[in-house]
C-alpha cells in the first residue's frame, strides 16, 4: 500500500505547503527529469539531530535543467448563457534558488474555491445554490541563498498572499409542517439573502542558520476579512393544510383581501428585512530557535507561539406580524433589533526543551512549558421599537433599519434586551514541567514521560446590560443584583501529575510503487 505524501520538493526545494498529492498535477511530465520518494524525520529531529519519532513522506522531483526557469502552467476558461464564465489557471516558475507562481479563479457559476498556485484546491472546491460569483487571486514566492539547509548562512524565505471577492445572492421557498397532540400546524417562509465578502491574507516563513549550530524558524499567518449581507422575506402559519388548495398560500396571505386568507385557516403572517455587517481579524505567529550545545547532540530548543483574533458584528433586524386572530392582538406587531457582537481570543504559549543524549540509544530531557489563554465575548441586545419616538408600523420603521436613535442620551439603556446581552471574559493560565527519556535503537522508539502541571483559570460573567460593578471581587459564586442582572466570578486552580509511556516499531519494508506521483511514474523509495 502507498502512503499519503506529506511533503513535496522540487530539486529538494519545497514546492508546496498544502496538498502535494493534487500539487503534482501541476508539474507537467516532459519537465520531469527523475522521481524520489522517501521517508525522514520530523523537520525538529532533523534540525537536532535527534530521533523523537516523527516521521514525514516526502516526494523528491527533479526537473530537468533545460526547463529551469521557464515558465509552464495551465488555464481553463468558459462561457455560457446567459452572461455565465469561469476561469481559472496558475503559471510557476523554477529555478534551484527559487519558485515563483500566479493563480487565480474567478466564475459566476456558483462554484467556490481557491485555487492555489500549486496546482491545487481548498476545501471550499464546492457548488453553492443560488446565483454565486467568486475571484480570488493571488501568488507565491520562494526564495533561498544555497542549497544546502545545514550551511552557516542558510536562509529560505516563503511567502504566499491571496485576495477573495465573494458574491452570494439566494432565494429560498420552505413548506413545513408541524405534527402536535391538537393537530398541525403549517408554515411557508420564503427568503432572499445577498451577501458580499472580501479577504485579504498573507502568510510568510523564514528558515535561518545563522551559524552551523544555530537554528531559527518564524512563520506568521495573517488574514482580514468583511462581510455584508441583508436579507428580506416573509411568511405565514396556518392552522389547516393551505399547501393542497390550488393556490399560492404567501400570495394569498399577502393579498389585500385578508378576509380571504383568514377563511383559509390562516393564524399569522411575517414581513421580514436584515442588514448586517462583520469583520474578522487574525495573526497567528510562530518563533523556533534551536541551538546545539555539543557535538554528542545535546540541543537547547526555545519556542513561542501567538494567536490573536479579533471579531465585531453589527446587525439590524426587523420583523412586522399581523395576526389573523383577535385574540392575538395583544402580542407584538413590530419588532426592531440591533444586536452588536464583539469577541477576541488571544493564545500565548511558550516552550524550553533540554535534550542531553547519553551512549549511542537513551535521550534524558526535561521540558517548560508555558500557556495563557485570555477570551472575551461581549454581545449587546436592543429593541429600538421600546423607545418612545420609534415608529410602531413595519413601513414607518422600515427606512430606519439600520439607523441607530439619534437625540436620545440613554437609548441603550431604555432598549435593552437583557436576554440577550451579556459579556463574560475568561483567563487561563498553565505551568507544566516535564521529565523524559526517550530511546531509540534501530526499528525501536520508546519515550517515557513524567509531567507535573499547574493551571488556573477566572472566569468572570456579567449578565443585563450595565458594567459589572464587583469585577475584582473574590466571589466563587452568582451575585444575584435582580431577576433580569446577573454577575459571576468563578476562580479555579488545579495540579495535576501524568505519567505517560510511548513505543513505536518502524518498519523498513518497501512497497513496489510507495507513490505514484505523475502520471503514472513509480518512484524510488528510501528510508533516511
Amino acid at each position: 500500500m502507498g502512503k499519503p505524501v506529506d511533503r513535496l520538493l522540487v530539486n529538494g526545494f519545497d514546492f508546496s505547503r498544502n496538498d502535494p498529492s493534487m500539487a503534482l498535477e501541476a508539474l507537467p511530465a516532459y519537465i520531469v527529469k527523475s522521481v524520489k520518494a522517501y521517508e525522514q524525520r520530523g523537520e525538529l529531529a532533523r534540525v537536532t539531530g535527534l530521533d523523537d519519532g516523527s516521521r514525514e513522506q516526502v516526494v523528491n522531483v527533479v526537473l530537468r535543467k533545460k526547463y529551469m526557469g521557464t515558465w509552464t502552467g495551465q488555464a481553463d476558461l468558459s462561457g455560457g448563457t446567459p452572461d455565465l464564465y469561469s476561469a481559472r489557471g496558475y503559471a510557476n516558475t523554477f529555478t534551484d534558488r527559487y519558485r515563483v507562481s500566479l493563480f487565480g479563479n474567478a466564475n459566476n457559476t456558483n462554484q467556490e474555491l481557491w485555487y492555489n498556485g500549486d496546482g491545487s484546491i481548498s476545501a471550499f472546491n464546492v457548488y453553492r445554490s443560488g446565483k454565486n460569483a467568486f475571484h480570488s487571486p493571488g501568488g507565491t514566492l520562494f526564495w533561498r541563498n544555497k542549497s544546502d539547509e545545514n550551511a552557516a548562512g542558510y536562509l529560505k524565505i516563503e511567502a504566499t498572499g491571496d485576495y477573495n471577492n465573494n458574491t452570494r445572492r439566494n432565494t429560498r421557498y420552505t413548506e413545513l409542517e408541524t405534527m402536535l397532540s391538537g393537530g398541525s400546524s403549517y408554515n411557508a417562509t420564503e427568503e432572499h439573502p445577498h451577501s458580499h465578502e472580501t479577504r485579504v491574507a498573507g502568510h510568510l516563513f523564514v528558515t535561518w542558520r545563522p551559524t552551523a549550530t544555530t537554528y531559527v524558524f518564524y512563520q506568521n499567518n495573517a488574514w482580514r476579512s468583511r462581510t455584508t449581507s441583508d436579507n428580506n422575506g416573509r411568511g405565514a402559519t396556518w392552522n389547516a393544510n393551505p399547501f393542497n388548495a390550488g393556490y399560492a398560500p404567501l400570495d394569498s396571505v399577502f393579498a389585500p383581501n385578508l378576509l380571504r386568507a383568514a377563511m383559509f385557516g390562516a393564524v399569522t403572517r411575517t414581513r421580514s428585512v436584515g442588514q448586517g455587517e462583520n469583520t474578522l481579524g487574525h495573526v497567528d505567529q510562530l518563533l523556533r530557535v534551536n541551538q546545539k550545545l555539543n557535538s554528542q547532540g545535546a540541543n537547547l530548543t526555545w519556542q513561542t507561539d501567538l494567536t490573536c483574533e479579533e471579531t465585531a458584528s453589527a446587525n439590524f433586524s426587523l420583523d412586522g406580524y399581523h395576526y389573523f386572530r383577535p385574540e392575538a392582538n395583544n402580542l407584538p406587531h413590530l419588532l426592531h433589533r440591533y444586536r452588536d457582537n464583539a469577541t477576541g481570543n488571544t493564545q500565548l504559549g511558550s516552550t524550553l526543551e533540554l535534550q542531553w543524549p547519553v551512549g549511542k540509544h537513551f535521550v534524558p530531557g526535561a521540558r517548560y512549558a508555558f500557556s495563557h489563554l485570555h477570551n472575551r465575548m461581549d454581545t449587546d441586545g436592543f429593541l429600538l421599537n421600546r423607545l418612545s419616538s420609534a415608529p410602531t408600523t413595519f413601513d414607518a420603521a422600515l427606512p430606519l433599519l439600520a439607523r441607530l436613535p439619534e437625540g436620545i442620551a440613554d437609548w441603550r439603556r431604555l432598549a435593552r434586551e437583557n436576554e440577550i446581552t451579556r459579556h463574560t471574559l475568561q483567563n487561563t493560565t498553565s505551568h507544566s514541567g516535564t521529565l523524559f527519556l526517550r530511546y531509540t535503537a534501530d526499528q525501536w522508539f520508546s519515550s517515557v514521560n513524567l509531567t507535573l502541571k499547574h493551571e488556573s483559570e477566572i472566569y468572570d460573567f456579567e449578565k443585563g446590560g450595565f458594567p459589572a460593578q464587583h469585577p475584582h471581587a473574590p466571589t466563587n459564586a452568582a451575585l444575584l443584583l435582580d431577576p433580569n442582572r446577573m454577575e459571576a466570578r468563578l476562580k479555579a486552580s488545579s495540579l495535576s501529575t501524568m505519567i505517560s509511556a510511548r513505543v513505536r516499531l518502524s518498519s523498513r519494508s518497501r512497497s513496489r510503487c510507495p507513490i505514484s506521483p505523475i502520471r503514472g511514474m513509480c518512484a524510488s523509495a528510501t528510508r533516511i
